[in-house]
């Protein structure tokens, strides 16, 4: 193997050393409680002790202006079982933060 080759193995497994996240397709399986399946492993099924889930993936009100008067909006975006969605793994896996529909 040449030097350029072994430099560019050795920086490649530094960079996968440090990372401090991963970004995974996932399925969602059951919404209560919430687990979703990580990538294809079908034996896999992350637990919802360890998924956050952006707000905008949940029932949420927000403020908005409509001809200048403040009014509530309620959002109605939960997930569903076989919702596929990508996932951002924190290095080892002690924490997985569900980022949006795909």
């Amino acid at each position: 193997m040449s030097i350029t080759n072994e430099l560019k193995t050795f920086i490649g497994r530094y960079h996968q050393s440090i990372s401090p996240l991963e970004l995974v397709p996932a399925e969602v399986i059951t919404v209560n409680p919430l687990s979703i399946r990580l990538g294809d492993h079908q034996k896999l099924v992350i637990p919802h002790s360890l998924i956050t889930i952006a707000q905008h993936l949940r029932e949420h009100t927000r403020l908005i202006r409509v001809d200048g008067e403040d009014k509530q909006m309620r959002f109605y975006n939960d997930l569903s079982p076989g919702n596929r969605v990508m996932v951002a793994v924190l290095q080892g896996g002690q924490s997985i933060f569900v980022i949006d529909k795909i």
